[in-house]
């Protein structure tokens, strides 16, 4: 079982409902990723050594897997009769705690037509303490199916399990980058666990630490594809394969945005000037912008920056100016997301741009705004005509200009504070 860091606050919190009397059922509630099921292996670790209280000293901590429980269940009853037996067989035991991964999904289990669902036949139990179960499921799912319910919800107790901040995912990735090392016959470099967290913080938005972070260092691999044969624990992974692992995910060429980046941005104005001609201003307080985000100068919630190009169309060279900066930033001038807003002059084209809402034709298609796709999200964005837009055409953008997310009209949301736009 992997450690478990950075969570002696969400331990202590399933202990204190663990040791109550009634309605002693924590749930762990937090986001993809972000270490539910890690706790719980860690509190079973803490049960086996005995450092809990008397009230739970000489538990068992049991996964009830819900598929397995439904599977084969053909005939009506047959499912009420298994979870009966299940429930029966941990009043006999009296020192059982079950572990229900994904325990939205007690909502509707087993539902037919005159049956009754899996959380319907727990509640009597869970009320009144005679049966012990630790919940993970995300925010979301807890909303939907969980909060419907008043009856199950009083019954359990939602612990939130925040993301990680950087400095705690460099000591989890520590703490398990000992295992990643055997398996793959590699060793990991300081900087490369620091640059697996920062680089996983900043570039990949759409997945949360520690889990991405600990996916980098799982995939790096040192060197060319030759250090295979290398003896075991000859090779070092570095920062530069971590690097080249987030481009190969995101399609941004990170191994040059790090590389000798101080000296880059120093020398933003003069690479920009190398397509722009003029437009001092422009380019100098773009470059401003850029590097006071670098430098960490901004909320990391917010984009880099918010502009806006006035002048004549087609001679001053507003829409040259992006290119060169996607260039700059990304690798390549076709890096950016290019919106023409004169093609959603009407009030129903809005919904090409986030989507159409529930109910409506098209409601499943892709919407045109490609940056809220998960891949798309470090790419530079353009709305071109800008003033030729729909009335309401400044609800949606205003998301991504103030707040630094994207939250189309089906699907989650969408952080975009790693990107400029226009």
């Amino acid at each position: 079982v992997d450690p478990c860091l950075a969570r002696d606050k969400e331990l202590q919190r399933v202990i204190q409902i663990l040791s109550r009397r009634t309605k002693n059922n924590p749930v762990l509630v937090g986001e993809p990723g972000v270490g539910k099921t890690a706790i719980v292996e860690a509190m079973a670790q803490m049960i086996a050594s005995g450092d809990v209280p008397d009230t739970l000293q000489n538990k068992r901590l049991v996964t009830l897997d819900m598929g397995s429980l439904v599977a084969g269940t053909k005939y009506r009853g047959e499912f009420e009769e298994r979870l009966k037996k299940v429930i029966e067989e941990i009043k006999s035991s009296g020192n059982c705690v079950l572990f229900i991964d994904e325990i939205h999904t007690l909502v509707g289990a087993g539902a037919a037509e005159g049956a009754v669902d899996a959380s319907n036949i727990l509640k009597p139990s869970l009320a009144r303490g005679e049966l012990q179960c630790i919940g993970a499921t995300t925010l979301d799912d807890y909303r939907k199916y969980v909060e419907r319910d008043p009856a199950l919800e009083r019954r359990l107790q939602p612990v939130r399990v925040e993301e990680p901040t950087t400095d705690e995912t460099v000591d989890i990735l520590n703490a398990v980058k000992e295992r990643y090392e055997d398996h793959h016959n590699v060793t990991y470099s300081n900087d490369a666990i620091h640059s697996a967290a920062n680089l996983a913080a900043r570039f990949i938005s759409d997945r949360f630490l520690p889990d991405k972070a600990i996916d980098l260092i799982d995939e790096a691999r040192p060197g060319s594809a030759c250090a295979a044969a290398a003896s075991p624990r000859s090779r070092v992974v570095t920062e530069d394969d971590i690097a080249e692992v987030v481009s190969m995910w995101t399609g941004v060429p990170v191994a040059r945005l790090a590389k000798e980046e101080t000296e880059r941005l120093l020398q933003m104005e003069a690479d920009l000037h190398k397509r722009i001609i003029g437009q001092d201003e422009a380019v100098v307080n773009i470059s401003k912008s850029v590097r006071r985000a670098r430098a960490g100068l901004k909320d990391p919630r917010r984009p880099i920056g918010v502009f806006m190009f006035l002048g004549p169309t087609g001679v001053v060279g507003k829409t040259e100016l992006v290119r060169a900066l996607a260039e700059f930033m990304f690798g390549h001038e076709d890096n950016m997301i290019r919106l023409d807003m004169s093609e959603f002059q009407e009030r129903h084209t809005v919904a090409r741009l986030i989507g159409a809402p529930p109910g409506y034709v098209l409601r499943r298609g892709r919407s045109a705004n490609r940056g809220c796709a998960p891949q798309e999200l470090l790419l530079l964005r353009l709305l071109d005509e800008h003033q030729r837009g729909p009335p309401p055409r400044s609800s949606h953008p205003a998301q991504i200009f103030d707040a630094g997310t994207c939250e189309p009209t089906r699907g989650a949301r969408r952080w975009t504070s790693a990107t400029p736009s226009w």
